[in-house]
């Protein structure tokens, strides 16, 4: 209540709201910040994951020699593999030799694990790969078996898949994209289709 004519100040039911509101705002910030910060680290994890993809594509078809990406839907992770030097040694003895760059049939890869709470799913056009561990080869030619990459973070508290999944797609001339939800409609082209 006011007092007087020329009472400055706030009444106590004003004061009472503000203190209201306040509250309300300190307790739902740190949810709405928590959110924000796991949307953030999925939205990094597929960025890192794309970027990697298109990398070795383009070192494939600078080095001339096919390079290939390893996932791993059980473990969620993946890793990288990098061709080798191998020197073939002329079998007459002279001094001549070649070398080449050969993809190794069972490399030892060292894997990128997805931070805690992701989970990596695999789709070869609609079809979801779930044994486990699955190779696709970069083509020196630019091209790649087409491919997607689901990334779900568990810890996102959402009703839609749409808010806490994220879709990479890779289709056969190495092209990304990059799709909020769970897109696994069928995109795959062959090499005929491509013209190639």
């Amino acid at each position: 209540m006011r007092y007087g004519s020329g009472a400055d100040g706030f009444t106590l039911l004003e004061l009472i709201a503000v203190i209201i509101i306040v509250g309300l705002l300190a307790a739902f910030a740190p949810l709405i910040l928590d959110s924000v910060i796991v949307e953030r680290q999925l939205e990094a994890e597929v960025a890192r994951l794309g970027d990697t993809i298109e990398i070795l594509l383009r070192q494939a078809v600078l080095d001339g020699v096919p390079y290939a990406i390893h996932y791993d839907t059980q473990g969620d992770r993946y890793a990288m593999q990098l061709p080798i030097e191998v020197v073939y040694e002329d079998p007459t003895g002279n001094t001549d030799s070649a070398t080449t760059l050969v993809l190794e049939e069972d490399p030892d890869l060292e894997w990128r694990a997805l931070p805690d709470g992701i989970d990596l799913q695999l789709y070869e056009g609609t079809k979801k790969i779930d044994d486990g561990r699955f190779r696709v080869e970069l083509s020196p030619r630019g091209t790649v078996d087409p491919h997607a990459l689901v990334l779900i973070h568990n810890d996102i508290k959402a009703l839609h898949d749409e808010d806490r999944a994220r879709t990479l797609k890779v289709n056969f001339t190495g092209i990304i994209s990059y799709l909020p939800g769970i897109r696994t409609e069928d995109f795959k082209k062959s090499e005929a289709e491509m013209g190639n």
